[in-house]
């Protein structure tokens, strides 16, 4: 099973989460705020096309035994136009959502793939593959509606009745930072 890393865009608290590729999320609340924590696309650990897939065996060996994760990431992959190898590795942490075909790595030219999937997502990896990705852009604030803003305020205080002493328009700025990034 993969990890997953997710990173929250509010408070900044990662989160790695072990799990069937069946059960990943591309969002998760947050364990710190309960905003909704983004998956991060870490580097990825790269050696050798010898070493790189030696020992990975095939889907089956890496679903670990279980026929129906193999025919859920088989069935995503032909959906998305990729008819995967038995023999290839599928590469979680390189994938937009399952089955994607990126994700596949060939048994032969295993750098390579991850190198051209790496530039072509702007993803950073380290290893026998080098690739820096350029910085990305910070997400753009969402406008929430006034009565969004008062709807929230009002369940703030409700829940930390201490709030009602804070100046409105610092607390109204408060809810607007921590709900403009969700549900993008």
């Amino acid at each position: 099973m993969p990890l997953y890393t997710y990173e929250c865009p509010q408070c900044g608290h990662v989160t790695e989460l072990f799990c069937a590729v069946r059960d990943y999320k591309e969002t998760m609340p947050c364990e710190d705020c309960g905003s909704d924590a983004r998956r991060q696309f870490l580097p990825v650990g790269v050696q050798t096309d010898a070493t790189f897939l030696a020992g990975v065996g095939t889907l089956l060996d890496q679903c670990g035994g279980d026929k129906r994760e193999v025919r859920r990431l088989v069935h995503a992959a032909r959906q998305q136009g990729y008819n995967p190898n038995m023999h290839d590795y599928y590469l979680p942490s390189i994938a937009e959502s399952t089955g994607d075909p990126a994700a596949f790595v060939p048994a032969s030219g295993g750098r390579g793939h991850v190198r051209r999937v790496a530039e072509q997502k702007q993803i950073t990896v380290r290893g026998a593959v080098e690739y820096e990705a350029p910085p990305r852009p910070p997400m753009p604030k969402k406008k929430l509606a006034d009565r969004v803003v008062r709807r929230l305020v009002k369940r703030a205080v409700k829940q930390d009745p201490g709030l009602k002493d804070k100046p409105k328009a610092a607390l109204c700025e408060q809810i607007v930072d921590r709900h403009a990034h969700q549900n993008d």
